[in-house]
């Protein structure tokens, strides 16, 4: 059974409970001795029981909508680190030496300039328009 459903059966059940605590409520102030006061006081424990059944069901899917939403940040966040698992060049261009393999272990933060290597050199591809003049 889905969350709404739960709320939905105990909105009905605390309907009904509370109808008929209020017009077991009613005869017993009407007509005193009418209806014993077990009566009454069965009523009005059922009617407490619902409320809190339907306590709990809202409690249940407020539960449940934050599960969902953490979920989906989860969802958004590996989607974002498995964005970091491709490394793209901002320009067109032929790797002429590779320092790294695939899998090696590259150490994040190098402390000056001189000492850090990079991963792979490039060349940028440049088109060229060559015309000759043949006389």
């Amino acid at each position: 059974m889905t969350a709404q459903a739960s709320i939905q059966r105990a909105q009905a059940a605390a309907n009904i409970s509370r109808l008929s605590f209020e017009r077991i409520q009613e005869v017993a102030t009407r007509d005193q001795g009418l209806v014993p006061r077990q009566d009454v006081d069965v009523a009005q424990s059922h009617q407490m029981e619902a409320a809190a059944q339907l306590a709990s069901a809202n409690s249940s899917l407020k539960a449940a909508q934050e599960a969902k939403a953490g979920a989906e940040s989860e969802y958004m966040r590996a989607q974002t680190m498995l964005q970091y698992t491709t490394i793209r060049a901002p320009f067109a261009g032929v790797v002429t030496k590779r320092y790294a393999d695939t899998g090696s272990m590259i150490q994040a933060g190098i402390a000056s300039q001189t000492q850090a290597m990079p991963l792979y050199e490039s060349h940028k591809t440049i088109r060229c328009d060559l015309f000759f003049l043949c006389l």
